[in-house]
Parts: structure tokens; C-alpha cells; sequence
């Protein structure tokens, strides 16, 4: 067995708040990949990216995982392969929810954690810097990760993309933090690693990102990786050129596989091809019978519920991680209604084809399909007339966000209508009167005391006659209200007026009659997890309101 041989620290960057700051040109340290991105949609790191680094003469991996929410995915294939991990904290955003999301990747990957605290530089008073600081510091423990200052073990760095303050200082303990780990590797036997990203290019085929952990992989060599197999073709280095082999701890590109597969799976190399191919088909099989029990036990579910609104989504990206990001949004709208489901009706990588419209054409019965593209090129115009003489909605888009605003109207546009009734007057019935409609047929009035708000006749308005505290003998749309001889729409409070009501004339002195206007209203999505908006079935008015009518 080859002795083992001293390893590349591997450390990925977790973003916990999508900051965006610029380096100036004479910053040598490239640890500042940490804390600058630059040329990204949105201002926000929106791939996973691997870089070989050299830090003070000494070689590093730099694993670059964007910030959005929607790129937990991502996050988790990052800190499966490092050793190091580097939070990122905005000092002046402190802990919001994404740091939380990321503090939790990175606490489940069992690596050493660094606090980077960004922005320094924004906070030129140093009283107000120390309590940005603190404030930023103390959010952190609540999510367990506790700084040496108070009482962990985890080291705070402060650091400035604009100046470079802090980089110097992060550095040093970066490799001295390697160094007392002894980080070892072998060269020999089989590659081993972990998927980063997948994508198909046009001409090239399956092209897998992949960060090699152990072993040495070779031009020619079999692997397999969750369901994909293959031969390699060809092996690429972080910097595009073409080499013969890698060895552990190296970010490369992959090209041979038959499919794409996941990111964060295990990719092995076996003996040979044919291994290779049986070991995948047999995974491929398993995952086919446990994709249909999962759908069977969602079918379930559905029916013993109210029929949803079903809205078909077709997914496209440019590689696996945004077709994962994209699945993570739609999941995380689901999330937020029951009226509402996003039913995934298709997803693959690459531009919008006729295809993909056609499918699209085939949803019957239920909203029109919506199709999202992230990082794509957008449709020619022979799809896009053929999308809109067919009402499919395609939204292409560089930046997640915005893909996930598209589907939220979209959502909302098809929620369902609810009644909402509210209470705008209050009368006490004071005395019954009996008038002639005709000569055979008379007709019972309410006369009243309006107490308070108002009491209207409109299309929009109904009545409710409540007997004794709170028992209801009526709900009717149909009356007729009086003032002395004349008929009214509205009679406000300190005024008496008449009431007869269609189909019920059994109102006694003493009653109360209460008038309410309904209103039908779109429901909303749930603005918090968990926490649903709904609508009281009456809503009454404030004193404030009554005093003002």
C-alpha cells in the first residue's frame, strides 16, 4: 500500500446572505474568492464553483456555493467534499433565515467552521462596528455556532472585498487550521469523489464537475455514480485544459457518462464498463420502484382531500444544481397553500424545445402548463408564438428570484375566491308594524333604532336577525328599508328607520338586526412557513370605525 500523501485543504464558502463586494486589482490573495462575486446574474453567486488556489505557496480547493435559498442543494454538495467551511456573514444583515439554512449545512457536514464577518469596511465608526458585531455574533449561538469570544471554538474573521482588511489574517488561519489537521490522501487504487454540478453541452454530451477525494482518475477508467455510468473521455482542470489525469483533492470535469447524474452522489471508479452498467441499472431499477410508491402515496393523499387546483410546471436549466434549484422553489411554494399544487410535469436540462411545448399542450382540465427556464437561452419565436396561441406561460430567466416571483403570481392568480363577510351596522327593534300591499296581502316592519355604524339595502348587503345574547334566526339578502314613507339604501346611527324582510316576518321588539356587507376575495399564500393566511367568516368593526360613520 502507497504511503499516504499530504492532501489539498478542500474548503467551501457558504453564503449566508447574498452580498455582492468588489476586490481591487492589486489583492493577490485569491482567498478572496470567498468573499467576491463578480459577473453573477443578480448580484448573487448562482453556481457552484471549484477553483485550485494557492494560498502563501501552499495549494488549495476553493468550493464556491451560491447564497439564494433556493441553492440548499448546492450548499450540501459543497460541504460533503470539504474539509474547511467559511460562513459568510454580511455584519450589517447579521443572522437572517439563509444563514440559519446555511449554519445547519454546515454544522451536518462535521467540518471546521470559520466565521467570515463581510463588509467591514461599510461601518467606519468603530462603536457602531463592535455592536454590528456582537448583534451578528449572538444570532449565531442561537443557531449553534458559538464564537471563541464567547466560550466555542469556532474562530471570527473580519474581512473587506474593498480593502482586503482581515484577508491576510483569514488566510493564516485557514492553513494553520490545515496544517494541525494533517489532511492525507492516496494516489493509489480506484477514484473516488463527490458530484458538484452536471450539465449536457451541445456537441460534448454529459459533462460532471466532480471534486476527487481519493485515488487517482484516468482517461479511460469506468465509473459509476448513482444511476450513470460510463467510460471517460475526457478529464478537464478548474482552469479548461485537458490533462490525462487527477488526483485527490482536484475539482475536474468529467465527460463519458450515458446520463446526468445528481449532485452530492458518490462517483467510483470500477474494473470495467460492463461493471460499471450493471451496478447503475440495478440502482436505476430501485429508484424506479421507490419513485412509485411515492407517487401512489401522493395520489392517496390527494383524494382523501378537496380537489386542489393543480398547476403544470415544466423545469429547464442549464445543469443538474438549477434544475435542483428550481425544484427547490416550486417545493417551497407548495409548501405555503393547500388550494394550490405544483405538479412537476417534465424537467430536463437545455434550451425550451417543440417538445417541451407539446407537452405542455397536452395538460387538459386544469390551468394552463407554466414553463421556467433558469440560465437558458431564451425560445425563438415560432415556440413563443406557439406558447402564447396556446396560453403556456414561458419565463426565462439568469436570476432564481425572479423565476420564483413568476410562479408565486402564477399561484395567486389561481387561488381559489372566499366569502368575506363584514359587519357595518347594528339596529334594536323597537316596535312591529303591519302595512297593505294589496288588499288582500299586508306586510310586517321592523321599526328600529340604528346604534351603531350603518344599516344599507344594496346588492352586497345582507341582514341577520339575532334573538336573546347570540342565537341567529335568520340570514336574508331580500329587504326593504324605510324612512318614514320613502324607501332608503342606507340609514346611519342616531336615526330611526323601518326593515321588512323578504320570506320572514317573525321579528319581535327586542331583537337585534345586525346589516353586513360580503365581499368575495382572493386568498393569499401563506406569507410565513407554516403560518396561514384565513379570513374570519365576520369581521367587526372598531369603535374608531363606528364613531367615524
Amino acid at each position: 500500500m502507497n504511503d499516504l500523501l499530504p492532501s489539498r485543504v478542500v474548503w467551501a464558502c457558504l453564503v449566508a446572505s447574498c452580498c455582492r463586494l468588489w476586490s481591487s486589482a492589486d489583492i493577490v490573495y485569491l482567498c478572496l474568492y470567498i468573499i467576491v462575486y463578480q459577473g453573477e446574474a443578480g448580484g448573487i453567486t448562482q453556481k457552484l464553483s471549484a477553483f485550485n488556489v494557492e494560498m502563501d505557496g501552499r495549494a488549495a480547493v476553493f468550493l464556491d456555493t451560491p447564497g439564494h435559498a433556493a441553492f440548499t442543494g448546492m450548499r450540501k454538495s459543497g460541504a460533503i467534499g470539504s474539509d474547511l467551511v467559511v460562513l459568510v456573514v454580511a455584519i450589517e444583515d447579521g443572522v437572517r433565515p439563509l444563514t440559519i439554512e446555511a449554519a445547519k449545512v454546515a454544522l451536518k457536514s462535521g467540518c471546521t467552521i470559520f466565521v467570515a464577518l463581510t463588509k467591514v469596511d461599510k461601518l467606519t465608526d468603530a462603536q457602531e462596528r463592535e455592536t454590528a458585531r456582537r448583534k451578528a455574533l449572538t444570532g449565531l449561538v442561537e443557531v449553534d455556532i458559538v464564537a471563541e469570544e464567547f466560550g466555542g471554538d469556532i474562530q471570527v474573521v473580519e474581512v473587506s472585498g474593498k480593502t482586503g482588511e482581515g484577508v491576510s489574517d483569514l488566510v493564516e488561519k485557514l492553513l494553520l487550521q490545515a496544517d494541525m489537521m494533517e489532511l492525507k490522501a492516496s494516489e493509489a487504487g480506484g477514484a473516488e469523489g463527490v458530484v458538484l454540478d452536471a450539465k449536457i453541452e451541445k456537441g460534448r454530451g454529459v459533462m460532471v464537475d466532480l471534486l476527487l477525494k481519493w485515488g487517482t482518475l484516468k482517461v479511460g477508467d469506468a465509473v459509476v455514480v448513482s444511476n450513470a455510468y460510463g467510460k471517460v473521455k475526457a478529464i478537464l482542470n478548474d482552469k479548461g485544459k485537458s490533462i490525462k489525469s487527477a488526483g485527490p483533492s482536484t475539482p475536474v470535469r468529467l465527460l463519458g457518462l450515458n446520463t446526468i447524474p445528481a449532485a452530492g452522489q458518490d462517483i467510483i471508479g470500477v474494473e470495467s464498463e460492463s461493471r460499471a452498467k450493471k451496478i447503475a441499472e440495478r440502482r436505476q431499477r430501485l429508484e424506479d420502484t421507490r419513485r412509485i410508491k411515492e407517487l401512489n402515496r401522493r395520489a392517496l393523499a390527494i383524494e382523501a382531500e378537496e380537489d386542489p387546483i393543480v398547476i403544470p410546471v415544466i423545469l429547464k436549466a442549464d445543469s443538474v444544481g438549477g434544475l435542483n434549484a428550481l425544484r427547490s422553489i416550486t417545493d417551497g411554494l407548495s409548501d405555503r397553500t393547500e388550494d394550490v399544487i405544483i405538479h412537476i410535469i417534465g424537467s430536463s436540462i437545455g434550451d425550451v424545445t417543440p417538445s417541451d411545448l407539446s407537452l405542455a399542450k397536452l395538460v387538459k382540465d386544469s390551468p394552463p402548463a407554466t414553463i421556467l427556464g433558469f440560465n437558458i437561452n431564451n425560445p425563438n419565436n415560432t415556440i413563443r408564438t406557439s406558447a402564447k396561441q396556446n396560453d403556456v406561460l414561458i419565463s426565462t430567466d439568469s436570476v432564481i428570484y425572479r423565476l420564483e416571483e413568476v410562479l408565486e403570481d402564477v399561484m395567486k392568480s389561481h387561488m381559489p375566491v372566499e366569502r368575506i363577510a363584514t359587519l357595518e351596522g347594528s339596529a334594536n327593534v323597537l316596535q312591529m308594524f303591519s302595512y297593505k300591499l294589496s288588499p288582500s296581502k299586508m306586510r310586517k316592519v321592523a321599526g328600529m333604532d340604528v346604534v351603531s355604524g350603518v344599516m344599507r339595502e344594496t346588492s352586497n348587503h345582507f341582514f341577520r336577525v339575532i334573538r336573546g345574547e347570540d342565537t341567529m334566526l335568520l340570514e336574508s339578502t331580500g329587504a326593504q328599508l324605510k324612512r318614514f314613507k320613502d324607501t332608503v339604501h342606507e340609514v346611519k346611527a342616531g336615526f330611526e328607520c323601518g326593515l321588512s324582510l323578504d320570506n320572514f316576518e317573525n321579528i319581535l321588539p327586542g331583537d337585534r338586526i345586525e346589516c353586513y356587507k360580503f365581499e368575495n376575495v382572493q386568498k393569499e399564500l401563506i406569507v410565513h412557513a407554516n403560518k396561514k393566511i384565513t379570513y374570519a367568516p365576520v369581521k367587526k368593526e372598531s369603535e374608531e370605525d363606528q364613531e367615524s360613520t
